[in-house]
């Protein structure tokens, strides 16, 4: 039993190894692009792990040399003359440990045909990927930009025309949106939230956490809802920016809720060598759950609030929930049934009050960590 408890832990902790380096070294990179007559504004959001792997010119600041650098690796055309760029500002956004950059591209002349080429970080990373959401009179286009698939070519002239087609129309109402920009705005946001909760280990140690108790399937089951109904609630709020709250205080009282599950279920599981789950203590989980889900929600909405959503809040928001939730049913389906495994396997459950322990000692030290920062 000890020797399989030992594997179990490593197990769990070279899970939140590889959680916490990937959380670093993959990151979310993203554009925001905005036409105008002769000219586009560009928003170019990337972790700070990244920008610090670019190669950069000795004899400029670095600052200098890294906004240099990022611009060198977005080449803007309109049809076949070079769109000029300039940076207006660039920011931290130390919540999400990431940088944005905000240029200015100059094209002169009216832009008929935009190509936008994307040559950063895959001599670094070959299976990096970067969102692009391009904003054009009201339209919008999401696209992915990869190693194998670096140009996004726009027909500007032929979309303008046919909007200005339909506004002339008096058939408007039946007409669909020009073909270009068909794809529902916001889509690319599932792709976002999904990763940002597989990526965010400290939310998947809270999950590990919630679920680690001998519960029927409906238990479980209400115990997600709950988590799920209460992060959507300020995931929107914060997002829409009705109510705030400070980031640091945030993410610490997010390790906080790992620490106070864990010793719950530490408490839980010593009273009896075959233990049952009295239905005062499944309230008192499902309560947890929401709680403590209204905090993560505000931890959720900090990545969509700093890479921008562009005009379309709403879907962009509705896109990103749902990309969280899938990644939360992808992280329980992996995690259940090794679960219910071990449950069976030892019913005493003492494994798991060995693994609630490593958990508790993992949230106090991120919380700890935490309020040292603020």
């Amino acid at each position: 039993m000890k020797s399989n408890t030992v594997k179990i832990l490593l197990l769990l902790l070279g899970i939140l190894y590889s959680q916490a380096a990937l959380t670093h070294e993959e990151g979310i990179t993203d554009t925001g692009i905005h036409i105008s007559r002769d000219s586009l504004k560009l928003t170019y959001t990337v972790p700070q792990a990244l920008v610090d792997t670019l190669s950069l010119d000795a004899t400029l600041d670095n600052s200098v040399a890294q906004s240099q650098a990022i611009l060198n690796g977005l080449s803007i055309l309109n049809a076949q003359t070079t769109c000029l760029g300039r940076l207006n500002n660039r920011k931290s956004l130390d919540t999400i440990g990431s940088e944005q950059f905000n240029f200015t591209f100059d094209c002169k002349q009216p832009i008929t045909e935009l190509n936008l080429t994307y040559n950063l970080f895959f001599d670094q990373d070959n299976k990096h990927s970067n969102i692009v959401r391009v904003s054009l009179l009201g339209t919008h286009q999401d696209n992915t930009l990869s190693e194998d698939s670096r140009l996004l070519s726009i027909d500007v002239e032929s979309v303008v025309r046919r909007l200005a087609d339909i506004r002339n129309s008096a058939k408007s109402k039946q007409t669909n949106a020009p073909a270009a920009f068909e794809k529902p705005f916001g889509t690319q946001y599932f792709t976002v939230g999904f990763w940002h909760i597989l990526l965010g280990y400290d939310h998947v140690l809270f999950l590990i956490c919630l679920v680690l108790l001998p519960m029927r399937p409906l238990v479980i089951l209400s115990l997600i809802t709950s988590f799920t109904v209460a992060h959507s609630i300020t995931l929107s709020l914060s997002v829409l920016d009705i109510v705030t709250l400070k980031p640091q205080l945030v993410e610490a009282i997010i390790a906080l809720s790992i620490v106070y599950v864990s010793v719950r279920t530490i408490v839980i599981l010593r009273r009896s060598d075959t233990p049952q789950i009295s239905k005062s203590q499944i309230k008192e989980r499902v309560l947890s759950s929401f709680l403590f889900g209204l905090v993560h929600g505000f931890g959720f909405s900090y990545l969509l609030k700093e890479i921008g959503f562009g005009d379309q809040i709403l879907s962009s928001l509705l896109f990103f929930n749902i990309g969280v939730e899938a990644g939360q049913l992808a992280i329980l389906a992996l995690l259940l049934p090794l679960i219910w495994w071990l449950g069976k396997r030892y019913s005493s459950w003492r494994w798991a009050r060995t693994v609630s322990v490593i958990t508790a000692l993992f949230g106090l030290f991120w919380f700890v960590e935490r309020i040292a920062a603020m």
